[in-house]
């Protein structure tokens, strides 16, 4: 009976905990979630986010969080049937086709101004430290992204061709050019790999990017026919502690096409 009546309070005192936490989808949306409250992750970063389903813990994590932050309605699929709580979508700070925008560095900081005004909203009386975690935020942020757009200039024009959509909105903003996608999902055909290596030859790319979670077989296979380079890329900061290192650790592997 006293092993019950513990239980039973460890989960209560779990839920009134979760009510004060926020809880995002994928690591991007969290580290920029974190740098403003506490969070929790739902998706591990080496897990993908399309294929994941949600465990009855965080089932329950989603539910009872005081705020849900997430990419779009069309990427976080999954949790269209789940209960959740007040729910803030990347998405509302762009018009997009691909929903990858969590790599455009202006959408993850209106993204942040989004969560400042739900905190500061519930909680008047954190307005100062809250909004002082935005500007620290914010000038992380810009630092790096200013870096990066001097790099691009000194470097000059960067074309490539992804393996995979990950990267349209990071390379529309910092001028790169994406000359196609290999494939949006799933294995491409031998047709659709045949053209990628006409165009590559014709239009003389010789990079390759491609996420670093995914089968390389059929990338290799177009770097050897092309005689190209492959660049494997982190989208969703595996191996980033803050956002805006996302962004630099991108332009590192980016730099060496």
């Amino acid at each position: 009976m006293k092993k019950i009546m513990l239980l039973a309070m460890l989960l209560i005192f779990g839920c009134i905990a979760q009510h004060n936490k926020i809880v995002a989808s994928i690591k991007p949306v969290y580290l920029i979630s974190k740098s403003l409250w506490e969070t929790e992750l739902l998706i591990p970063p080496n897990s993908n986010p399309h294929l994941w389903e949600p465990t009855p813990a965080k089932t329950i994590a989603l539910k009872t969080a005081l705020l849900y932050v997430r990419v779009a309605p069309d990427f976080e699929e999954w949790d269209s049937d789940l209960e959740r709580p007040f729910t803030i979508n990347m998405s509302d700070c762009i018009e997009y086709k691909n929903p990858h925008i969590w790599l455009d560095p202006s959408v993850a900081k209106c993204t942040a101004k989004q969560i400042r005004d739900v905190l500061v909203k519930k909680y008047p009386d954190k307005k100062e430290e809250i909004d002082k975690r935005l500007n620290k935020f914010y000038t992380e942020v810009d630092e790096v992204d200013e870096y990066i757009k001097n790099r691009v200039k000194e470097k000059g024009k960067i074309r490539y061709v992804a393996y995979n959509p990950a990267f349209t909105h990071f390379a529309k903003h910092y001028g790169l050019e994406e000359v196609a996608v290999v494939t949006k999902q799933g294995e491409p055909s031998l047709k659709r790999i045949n053209e990628i290596i006409d165009l590559m030859k014709k239009e003389d790319i010789h990079c390759i990017f491609i996420s670093k979670m995914l089968n390389d077989d059929v990338a290799k296979q177009i770097a050897i026919e092309t005689n190209s380079k492959i660049i494997y890329l982190d989208p969703l900061g595996e191996d980033a502690i803050t956002y805006p290192e996302i962004l630099l650790n991108m332009w590192k592997e980016i730099e060496k096409c």
